[in-house]
């Protein structure tokens, strides 16, 4: 059952590394609005955060559950 919640765990790394990347933007657009200001620039931000799951993973996690399944049945 561990390798299961290993598996299932994994699932959230693109996911966190996605929310990583997205704050860094975030932070960056905001650090540059007070010279964007200063230079009389126009500003619009833009952010998008798009969250995927890696194929690979899920793959891991389903055939962790099917051995699961198999050894419960056993």
């Amino acid at each position: 059952m561990t390798s299961v919640m290993d598996a299932a765990a994994h699932l959230a790394d693109a996911p966190l590394r996605e929310i990583r990347d997205f704050i860094d933007q975030t932070v960056a657009e905001i650090d540059a609005i007070p010279d964007r200001l200063a230079r009389d620039e126009p500003i619009t931000i833009t952010l998008e955060l798009i969250l995927t799951i890696d194929d690979e993973d899920k793959e891991r996690l389903n055939l962790e559950m099917d051995q699961a399944n198999k050894n419960i049945e056993r």
